[in-house]
């Protein structure tokens, strides 16, 4: 079974001048900007925590030590941990595990 991802997709995550844009906005700024696209994409807030670190039950996404973390909180415990070095690789990748259905996720660095 093929997952397809909202026709509005790309309007969020493609294309250089998005990239432009996100190296010149302030961490508050992007945090803003990724919780009204996945909002805007039909995500639960309730299933996502953006710039708040190991909350319970949440797939969560911040910037710690200078990398972009991806991970799911559990009884204090991060599983599924995901590293980035830009933002807007960690942001798609953040985006289409949550609108996959994300499972459990291995850990990785890119």
């Amino acid at each position: 079974m093929e997952n397809k991802m909202p026709d509005n997709f790309n309007k969020f995550f493609c294309g250089n001048k998005l990239v432009a844009r996100f190296n010149e906005m302030r961490v508050d700024e992007k945090y803003a900007e990724l919780e009204c696209a996945l909002l805007e994409l039909g995500v639960s807030k309730a299933s996502f925590s953006i710039g708040k670190p190991d909350i319970d039950e949440k797939y969560c996404f911040d910037l710690e030590d200078g990398f972009w973390w991806v991970y799911f909180s559990e009884k204090g415990s991060r599983s599924g941990v995901c590293v980035f070095q830009s933002y807007a690789d960690a942001k798609s990748f953040f985006c289409c595990q949550l609108l996959s259905g994300m499972g459990r996720m291995s850990t990785s660095y890119f």
